[in-house]
């Protein structure tokens, strides 16, 4: 595959990778970008953030889009009524 370029979209921004990544096919893209969802997930999760939305698209050397992963992740806190 080359290069591949992997740019990162949420409900308020998106993050475009402008150097990319020399990775050995489409299967190795998509590891490398669910690495990127779940170190993102991983900060965000730290704040009070209660619903995230991901997308991360790959294209490869010419721009052409090859894959789209999304995450949606909601973090529900309750307490039993029972603990007290």
């Amino acid at each position: 595959m080359a290069r591949c370029f992997s740019h990162v979209l949420n409900d308020v921004s998106t993050i475009i990778d402008k150097d990319g990544l020399d990775l050995s096919n489409l299967q190795a893209a998509c590891k490398h970008a669910r690495k990127v969802v779940g170190d993102i997930l991983a900060e965000e999760l730290q704040g009070q953030n209660n619903a995230i939305h991901l997308s991360v698209l790959i294209e490869d050397p010419d721009h052409v889009r090859v894959a789209n992963l999304k995450c949606v992740t909601t973090v529900v806190e309750f307490t039993s009524p029972f603990d007290e």
